[in-house]
């Protein structure tokens, strides 16, 4: 009888010691899982503030009326500076007379690691109803920042301004 409680001991503890394994794997790769996580996250919020930096420098030259950004020369490049006046002032329908078109990237900043690609896409032009009333722009824009480890962010926005 002994032998047989023996047998069933060594069973049990088998099972035991197979079931902690795999709980301890378990918790294993699930702390290995939060961690990518993590830093899939923090890389992601590195390139959103990126992107959200050079939003607000394209709404300070939208808001000072600047065909070029408060930054030095050498960290930012605007791609046709005729173009980028026009689409500051024109409508949209407008652009099409100086070949102004969204295929190419109106300003290019260098932010740190980050290369950010910023393209007024949209302007609308709201004429006043009064005569002494300011006229009104709306202007759409799509930022895009991205490093060279594969982080991005997009931003697109519409900014209101009366002139």
């Amino acid at each position: 009888m002994k032998k047989n409680q023996d047998g069933i001991a060594l069973i049990i503890v088998i099972f035991i010691s197979a079931l902690a394994l795999i709980l301890v794997s378990l918790m294993l790769w699930l702390v290995l899982g939060g961690t990518k996580i993590s830093g899939m996250s923090s890389q992601y919020k590195s390139a959103s503030d990126a992107a959200k930096g050079a939003s607000s420098i394209v709404i300070s030259m939208l808001k000072f009326d600047s065909p070029t950004p408060d930054l030095p020369t050498n960290d930012y490049s605007i791609a046709n500076p005729t173009c980028m006046a026009i689409k500051l002032e024109k409508p949209t329908i407008a652009w099409s007379n100086w070949n102004c078109s969204n295929a190419k990237p109106d300003i290019i900043i260098q932010l740190g690691s980050y290369t950010v690609y910023a393209t007024i896409i949209l302007t609308q032009v709201i004429l006043p109803q009064k005569n002494n009333a300011p006229v009104t722009y709306f202007y759409t824009v799509k930022v895009h920042a991205f490093s060279n480890q594969n982080e991005s962010s997009n931003i697109t926005f519409v900014y209101k301004i009366s002139r």
